[in-house]
């Protein structure tokens, strides 16, 4: 078993009681949205204030409304095409919302080169989950690469906790854009070359044109990577 794997079920436990009890409570998928939401919106704000570890804080409580919204709604039979098209839409302001709050805090503060990364880091953030989402639509199931919202949002958590977001910052205005070019590139080979494949670059294709899934050793070691390195390597 992977450690993601591991965390994965452990976490599975505890949504479940947490569920449960909000079920019996009446609270809205909905309303979960807007309350995850709500929180993201004063991380932005504690990021703009320099309060980063509190931005972090907040972002962990918003991370669990994303994970209980659409929980409750299937236990509850309230699925609907509307609640997953507003969740999603929320989810591309709360980027917007973290990401341009730290924007904000170095556009004051500087230096203003992290102005430009927060910058980068919207722009890829939000291309990725749209070049997804545009992707599903036309029929090419487009998953390829590492910097979903999950792993974005969660390295910005610990940017906030550890007064490391130059560095997050960095990891996103690369890594996320690659993403996203990645995903443009490969739903053009899917649709226009079906026999298509990426070239094998060895160490590069795996770091840079990721297509590992979810539980697998490979993309536990991504993981690894991806946190470990911004929270040693201390960038102003």
């Amino acid at each position: 078993m992977t450690y993601t794997e591991f965390v994965r079920r452990g976490v599975n436990r505890f949504k479940d009681s947490v569920i449960s009890l909000l079920v019996r409570r009446g609270i809205s998928a909905n309303a979960i949205t807007f309350i995850g939401f709500l929180l993201s919106c004063l991380a932005g704000v504690s990021f703009a204030l320099g309060i980063f570890p509190l931005g972090g804080f907040m972002i962990l409580f918003a991370g669990a409304c994303d994970i209980f919204d659409g929980a409750v709604a299937k236990r509850t039979g309230t699925v609907s095409p509307f609640g997953g098209f507003l969740d999603s839409c929320l989810d591309r302001y709360s980027d917007v919302v973290l990401l341009g709050g730290a924007g904000f805090y170095y556009a004051v503060h500087g230096p203003v080169r992290n102005v430009a990364l927060a910058v980068l880091s919207i722009g890829g953030s939000v291309l990725v989950s749209y070049a997804r989402a545009r992707a599903e639509g036309i029929g090419v199931s487009c998953t390829v690469g590492f910097w979903e919202r999950a792993e974005r949002t969660f390295m910005i958590m610990l940017g906030g906790f550890f007064w490391r977001m130059p560095g997050i910052l960095w990891e996103l205005a690369i890594f996320a854009n690659i993403t996203a070019a990645h995903r443009i590139y490969y739903t053009w080979a899917r649709l226009h070359k079906p026999s298509w494949e990426f070239p094998r670059i060895p160490v590069l294709r795996s770091l840079l044109f990721w297509e590992y899934p979810r539980y697998t050793w490979q993309y536990d070691i991504y993981v690894g990577l991806g946190i470990v390195l911004p929270l040693i390597i201390r960038i102003r």
